[in-house]
């Protein structure tokens, strides 16, 4: 996996902070993760994204896939921290429709 992550939990969310490049390979293992956090009844889903330092069209893909499953399981994902270009693609492509995008994790976990 190209991308690391650690779990913790903040105000009743599950954050996931999340380390470096989202791709279709790390993009396909994260997808994976979040679907076992899911199936033990995760609410509220946070990704810290603050460390993620490149993310492609797979990437996006999984994330909002993602989000799609948890919303049909009556559960929320949501984004925090987004950096320089990572945020930059996902704020030009309109993907707050898709995902809450929070400038920071305390704002994404109330």
């Amino acid at each position: 996996m190209n991308l690391q992550y650690s779990e913790r939990r903040v105000n009743g969310a599950l954050i996931l902070d999340i380390d470096g490049k989202l791709d279709v390979s790390s993009g396909n293992d994260l997808e994976k993760v979040i679907e076992q956090l899911a199936g033990k009844g995760e609410q509220k889903i946070v990704l810290n994204m603050q460390a993620v330092s490149y993310v492609d069209s797979a990437g996006i893909g999984s994330i909002i896939k993602s989000s799609q499953m948890l919303i049909g399981k009556g559960a929320e994902l949501r984004m925090a921290a987004l950096q320089g270009r990572v945020l930059e693609i996902f704020q030009s492509n309109n993907l707050h429709r898709h995902v809450g995008i929070y400038p920071s994790e305390e704002e994404a976990v109330q």
